[in-house]
């Protein structure tokens, strides 16, 4: 909206990365939370009508990565160390 100092420029595209950063990790978080919860539930004999665990994996093992780089926002900092 009109014309802008290269200040506020780098400013406002600076708030909008770390806004899209903090839903991001938001995000992340509840993805995390619910495939424990789903995986915790497959382990569950009681819930499966033939009473049987339909994951036995370790829960504690259990690494969930996300990957969010398809996203129109670019580091600009990660950028130039690429």
């Amino acid at each position: 909206t009109g014309i802008q100092t290269a200040t506020g420029v780098v400013s406002s595209n600076s708030m909008t990365y770390q806004t899209r950063s903090s839903y991001l990790t938001q995000v992340e978080d509840t993805i995390d939370q619910l495939v424990y919860a789903i995986a915790e539930l497959l382990q569950t004999p009681e819930l499966w009508s033939d009473q049987q665990p339909k994951w036995t994996g370790d829960l504690d093992s259990l690494v969930i990565t996300p990957d969010f780089n398809d996203g129109i926002f670019v580091d600009q900092d990660a950028q130039f160390k690429n």
